[in-house]
């Protein structure tokens, strides 16, 4: 019975086959032994087994990334580096209140520093969905901006037409 388990799990639970494999003659004999209980807790046993030899500690797991960590030439180094970083919780999520900055005070400096750097003015133009823009208009073009802006005298011929 611990061949036919063993041969089971071996053909990802080929019955027939796991049979043929432990000596048994007969074609359904793998899905007979199935059916009995002993067999079936043998398996379930046998898997567990199998898991928890396959299966990494938490402290392995830890000690390997470790080992890659501290390898100056190994090329996974800065992830190990950032794994244990997070599991050590060296990473915070969290913002500080003093990061946390007035919209309008900020919009208004950078209006302020704009105007002092380029000289000129800076206009608010009406925008969609409260977003804040700025155009920068340099002081010696706002007389040509004004001229610009009168209304075409009726002598002049409009150049569309």
């Amino acid at each position: 019975m611990r061949k036919f388990v063993d041969c089971l799990i071996a053909t990802n639970f080929n019955k027939q086959e796991a049979g043929f494999r432990a000596g048994y003659i007969h074609r359904f004999a793998g899905y007979r032994l199935m059916q009995r209980e002993d067999v079936q807790k043998a398996v379930d046993e046998r898997l567990k087994d199998l898991r928890d030899t396959l299966r990494m500690s938490a402290e392995e797991v830890l000690e390997g990334l470790t080992e890659v960590a501290r390898d100056k030439g190994h090329k996974d180094r800065l992830s190990a580096l950032d794994k244990l970083a997070r599991v050590h919780g060296l990473y915070s999520e969290s913002i500080p209140v003093a990061a946390i900055i007035d919209r309008n005070a900020l919009l208004t400096a950078a209006k302020t520093e704009l105007a002092r750097l380029t000289g000129g003015t800076v206009r608010e133009l009406p925008a969609a969905d409260q977003v804040v823009e700025a155009q920068i208009v340099p002081s010696a073009d706002r007389s040509d901006e004004a001229s610009q802006e009168q209304e075409p005298s009726p002598d002049q011929p409009d150049e569309g037409v």
